[in-house]
């Protein structure tokens, strides 16, 4: 078997839908709790607009409730870290130069 960093593209995407769907689900269960989502778009900006658009109607299908944490950029990473919010919005992929041009989160990309 493959490292999951030496798959193609398409296959890593699936990989992390299927991750993100069985999180969702064990949510879910768990109780009424809503997903708490961080991000550094504002609700006022174009594209907070849209990532609440597109996160709202996708967890509303899943029946999860959602709520939306805004924080600057540097600090949603480590919020995220340290377990304040569930997950993030997005995220850029970054590529670094240390592998065969994998994505990459190594200290080259800070």
């Amino acid at each position: 078997m493959r490292a999951p960093l030496s798959l193609p593209m398409q296959q890593r995407r699936h990989v992390l839908a299927a991750g993100l769907l069985s999180v969702l689900c064990g949510h879910a269960r768990a109780g009424a709790a809503p997903f708490v989502l961080g991000t550094d778009h504002p609700e006022t900006s174009f594209g907070g607009r849209w990532i609440r658009r597109i996160y709202v109607e996708a967890f509303r299908r899943l029946d999860i409730p959602l709520r939306f944490a805004d924080y600057p950029t540097q600090r949603l990473s480590v919020v995220l870290e340290r377990g304040d919010i569930d997950g993030e919005a997005q995220r850029a992929e970054r590529t670094c130069g240390c592998s065969t041009g994998a994505a990459c989160w190594c200290a080259r990309t800070r």
